[in-house]
């Protein structure tokens, strides 16, 4: 006796192979690069991941390949006062004399360096790793490079973004829009 599959058509050869052919079918579950079908949302991501690492990443710190793409200026002050460690949303002033368009001085930069170095390990993780998950590379802000998760995080993985080239050495941290209440 041979099942039918109603949404596919499918014919298999019993109940369990019927149940499990309908787990697999959702196309949802069923891999982008290959066509292979899984069971869950979950099986697929790991896969892709283990699979095709080179389709599915999209943060690695590897990205940053300056100094300056780690820090953001705040548009709450402007850029031309701070610029934010877009690991930890530490402040660090640009320096200017009167007259002059603020700039960044080779001592601010040091501490910059030094900070990013000795805070947060900049450059010393694994340069291949690639995350596919948001939260994941979340963890791996946190924990590796001690960071603090905060409204200059979503600069940070724009940074962070595989394959993403920047212009500017310094990017805008926006701070979220909060919804007026009352």
């Amino acid at each position: 006796m041979t099942y039918r599959c109603p949404r596919c058509g499918a014919r298999v050869a019993s109940k369990e192979e019927l149940a499990s052919h309908r787990r697999t079918e959702n196309p949802d579950h069923v891999c982008r690069h290959c066509g292979s079908r899984f069971e869950n949302r979950d099986e697929v991501m790991k896969h892709q991941a283990a699979a095709h690492p080179g389709f599915t990443s999209r943060w690695s710190c590897s990205a940053l390949t300056s100094y300056g793409q780690a820090f953001g200026w705040d548009s709450t002050v402007g850029p031309e006062e701070v610029d934010l460690c877009l690991f930890c949303g530490q402040g660090f002033s640009r320096s200017s004399l009167p007259g002059d368009l603020p700039s960044v001085s080779e001592s601010n930069w040091e501490k910059r360096i030094r900070h990013l170095e000795d805070v947060h390990h900049f450059r010393e993780c694994n340069a291949t790793r690639r995350f596919s998950r948001q939260a994941e590379f979340r963890l791996h802000i946190k924990h590796t490079h001690s960071g603090v998760l905060g409204y200059w995080t979503d600069a940070l993985e724009t940074a962070c973004k595989a394959g993403v080239a920047f212009d500017s050495e310094v990017v805008e941290v926006v701070w979220p829009m909060c919804e007026q209440v009352g």
